[in-house]
């Protein structure tokens, strides 16, 4: 279809609308006409432009415009009065107008060619959810804190080698992806979003610390931090009790001692950093689902403490590509484990239960040096005795 009829305006009762994957390059303004539409679907066409009387569509919730060739948005886009969700996602807009914060609702604006979000000195802002991710952007306005009403912002892949300390008075702030940008570091305001944010997406930057005062965050869950330049964490991290999900991989950390103090989390990725052992009382995490240590073969991490085996909810190991020579004997024995990798190491010896674990989980033994199954007392650890090595991996005999 190239061109929308103008007669569509006459049925009166039309709520949705579904025009995606035509060939449209306008929409008629009569369009507004529709007392009950509710939903505009004209994603992947040829539109240039949005009507400019949009707002006087009385009863529009969602606005999908996404992959058309819009190069901006109307003026007073923000005065729809009912909406809640538009999308126009990868056009080819180039700046957006501060109106956009007096949004009721969401913003999806990502994929496009912004360089800078605009000044946010609004009276009344009513924007709650802003992606803007997959731009050029290298400025955010110190104003920003003045969107009071925000609880999710995405500025991943974008260009940012500075964050505003404003940020950190968004006291409704859930959810912040600043990944894949260039930022150095993070500001020491971010911190005081402590009770709101729950969830910090931050991989691929060039992070060399995290500020001290990560320990008041008391809200955050899920920290992600891959692929980095970290060396170390700071030891008020370790007091960030309620975390439940951390990746840490990709850094250049050379101990991750502390972090079995996290109790709570579930899932922890360690993987590809320059750790050469791990905590021996690594067992203290037993609410863990998923732990990954992969790839810290250069640094010669080749055991693993006994303890691991009282991670009771433990489901999925990985251990590929290190240099481990063995593995706890009880392991087999791990009540939850559903998945174990331990491929691309140099294990001469698998646990002599291997088999019985295979046959209720995933278990992945390639490109092993030559192994042969051993008995439970055959490896022991550096200076362990018969009588350690039967105590420390025997998780049947815990209470």
């Amino acid at each position: 279809m190239k061109k929308l009829p103008k007669q569509i305006s006459d049925i009166s009762k039309l709520e949705r609308i579904n025009l995606a994957n035509n060939v449209l390059g306008a929409i008629p303004g009569t369009i507004v006409k529709l007392e009950n539409l509710k939903v505009l679907n004209v994603q992947k066409n040829n539109i240039k432009t949005l009507p400019a009387t949009i707002h006087k569509a009385p009863a529009l919730l969602t606005l999908l415009a996404a992959d058309n060739k819009l190069k901006a948005l109307p003026k007073t886009i923000q005065k729809c009065p009912v909406i809640e969700f538009i999308d126009v996602s990868r056009n080819q807009i180039k700046s957006l107008k501060k109106n956009i914060y007096e949004i009721p609702g969401k913003l999806v604006a990502s994929g496009n060619k912004l360089i800078e979000l605009p000044d946010a000195s609004v009276k009344v802002p009513t924007l709650k959810y802003l992606d803007v991710s997959e731009n050029e952007i290298s400025y955010i306005p110190e104003t920003i804190n003045q969107v009071s009403t925000l609880t999710y912002l995405d500025l991943s892949k974008n260009d940012l080698s500075e964050l505003p300390g404003e940020l950190g008075a968004l006291k409704y702030l859930y959810y912040l992806n600043i990944s894949h940008n260039k930022l150095p570091a993070l500001p020491d305001q971010i911190c005081s979003l402590q009770f709101c944010l729950v969830e910090l997406q931050a991989s691929n930057n060039n992070l060399k610390v995290l500020p001290a005062g990560f320990n008041t965050m008391k809200s955050l869950r899920t920290l992600n931090v891959a692929n980095n330049e970290l060396e170390t964490l700071p030891t008020s991290f370790f007091e960030l009790k309620q975390l439940k999900d951390l990746n840490v991989s990709q850094n250049s950390l050379n101990t991750i001692d502390g972090l079995q103090n996290l109790t709570n989390l579930e899932t922890l990725d360690v993987s590809m950093n320059s750790i050469p052992s791990l905590p021996e009382d690594i067992g203290k995490l037993k609410a863990l689902k998923e732990l990954n240590i992969i790839g810290n073969a250069s640094n010669d991490l080749s055991q693993i403490p006994n303890d691991i085996v009282k991670m009771a909810s433990l489901e999925s190991l990985n251990l590929s590509d290190n240099l481990l020579e063995s593995l706890p004997d009880n392991i087999c024995k791990m009540p939850a484990l559903r998945e174990l990798d331990v491929s691309d190491n140099k294990i001469r010896a698998l646990p002599s239960k291997i088999d019985s674990l295979r046959s209720r989980a995933k278990v992945n033994t390639d490109s092993q040096s030559s192994y042969k199954t051993r008995e439970p007392s055959d490896t022991l650890a550096p200076g362990q005795t018969q009588t350690d090595n039967a105590s420390a991996s025997g998780i049947a005999d815990e209470d």
